[in-house]
């Protein structure tokens, strides 16, 4: 008598079920990290301490978002220096072959070191108005030398060596004063890493199959519920302020989509530009609310700066 066992025959996964762990596989740090920082983090620490660690683990998140995505093979060197030496996050480009070497003019150089010095200046301002007891005014005048000495400052410097020795390695930060629409200053001027990762990560997926404003505001509820994690959570209040702020960004860039006109002439541009400014600068206060500059903002100047 002869036996036999018959093993089930192992079913290749759908279609649907690929995406799904691809999916996974690409979101998951970027939600586990912060998660972790959460678990971790003593409740005894400073909210600017938090605030930094869960801002670290986003940004590792959003790497690896980015590298699983776009990234193609590159020397190991590379591929550190994409990870821990530029913030950019446009994987494929800062990754692929040398551009043809060109130089960074001297221009760029001292424009960019400019706006580092100017940053840590508006630091050194921001600790005397806070030594004098002017809280509110050092608060904002610290948030406004952090992205001058870093966002403008520092990773321009970044980007000046990257682009030097011959690799790609754009600006994030794009002349942001010349924008002539809220759509222009978030999508080309204003940190450009964040649209780096969201287009090709939010935005183009939903576009392709809602249309683009579904694809938009996608976008700004994610760029709200980042900035809540690393503004609203470590000052333990202010919830959903941010979120707002970035969806009525949103909706302007949607408005502004619908009944864009002629900017040829000089007067057209400048109430663009004025208007942009408004839109984009005026719920400021959504964004950076008062229990973040008490809780965080403030207590961090005072720990370097006093």
């Amino acid at each position: 008598m002869e036996f036999s066992i018959e093993l089930p025959l192992q079913r290749s996964p759908t279609a649907s079920e690929a995406r799904s762990h691809s999916m996974i596989v690409r979101w998951l740090p970027l939600v586990a990290l912060p998660a972790f920082v959460l678990a971790i983090f003593p409740s005894s620490a400073p909210g600017w301490a938090l605030m930094w660690l869960l801002a670290g683990a986003i940004y590792f998140g959003c790497k690896w978002l980015s590298w699983v995505a776009t990234a193609r093979p590159a020397a190991l060197g590379r591929t550190l220096a994409w990870w821990l030496a530029w913030p950019g996050m446009d994987a494929r480009q800062f990754l692929a072959a040398d551009s043809p070497q060109r130089s960074v003019g001297e221009i760029e150089w001292a424009f960019a070191l400019l706006k580092t010095v100017l940053g840590v200046g508006l630091f050194i301002i921001a600790g005397r108005l806070m030594a004098s007891g002017s809280i509110r005014g050092a608060a904002w005048l610290g948030m406004a030398a952090f992205i001058l000495s870093l966002h403008c400052g520092v990773f321009h410097l970044v980007s000046c060596l990257w682009r030097t020795i011959g690799w790609q390695a754009e600006p994030l930060m794009n002349r942001p004063l010349a924008s002539r629409s809220v759509g222009e200053f978030w999508s080309r001027r204003w940190n450009r890493a964040f649209r780096d990762l969201t287009y090709p990560a939010i935005f183009r997926p939903l576009a392709t199959r809602y249309g683009p404003a579904v694809g938009t505001l996608a976008v700004s509820a994610f760029s709200g519920l980042v900035h809540e994690l690393v503004i609203s959570i470590p000052a333990g209040g202010g919830f959903g302020l941010p979120t707002l702020y970035f969806l009525l960004q949103g909706l302007a860039v949607l408005v502004e989509s619908r009944f864009a006109g002629n900017r040829m002439s000089w007067g057209r541009d400048l109430l663009d530009r004025a208007i942009a400014a408004v839109v984009i600068v005026g719920p400021l206060p959504l964004l950076v609310h008062r229990p973040f500059i008490n809780a965080v903002v403030a207590p961090f100047l005072k720990a370097i700066c006093l």
